[in-house]
């Protein structure tokens, strides 16, 4: 049986020390927060790269391509007299590719967030509102046999109080 355990400190150093404490023992952490934390809790996550970036990229050239591609076809597949001009003008082709380009782009940045963020997350999580009200939460999913263990440390860091969450 999987349980988590939810420590509450007062001070974010305490929680730091208790997450690098448990990471060190091999115990995958999550905080709560009612502030930013990322400067002090991403030493304990590690880096991570983020693949919204490459979606936004591909998304763009995408675009791209889909805006040249709109403007050249058409002229190719119904051609028009045009008294001389060319049947490929550059300016037409420039402007309607850039505002692919950002609309393609745009969109699959918003893909990209909604699916590696978890959205939706029908998974109930365990929340303490006393978090959200000026301290910090600490979470770490354990098996049921570790709970002591990991109790002892969130104490000896100077958590105020453990909870123990069972799913």
């Amino acid at each position: 049986m999987v349980v988590t355990a939810i420590g509450q400190f007062e001070v974010l150093e305490q929680l730091v020390q208790a997450g690098r404490q448990l990471k060190e023992r091999g115990y995958q952490i999550g905080t709560l927060s009612p502030v930013p934390i990322n400067e002090h809790i991403n030493p304990l996550f590690g880096e991570k790269k983020n693949p919204i970036r490459l979606l936004t990229f591909a998304g763009a050239i995408g675009g791209f391509f889909f805006g040249v591609l709109l403007t050249t076809i058409p002229p190719v597949l119904y051609p028009l007299p045009r008294g001389g001009r060319p049947i490929f003008f550059v300016p037409p082709i420039v402007i309607l590719s850039y505002e692919t380009t950002i609309l393609f782009g745009v969109l699959s940045t918003l893909v990209g967030f909604v699916l590696f963020s978890g959205l939706p997350s029908f998974k109930r999580k365990p929340y303490i509102p006393e978090a959200m009200a000026g301290s910090y939460a600490l979470l770490v999913e354990i098996p049921a046999e570790d709970y002591k263990e990991v109790e002892g440390i969130m104490f000896e860091a100077g958590a105020g109080k453990v909870l123990r969450h069972e799913k």
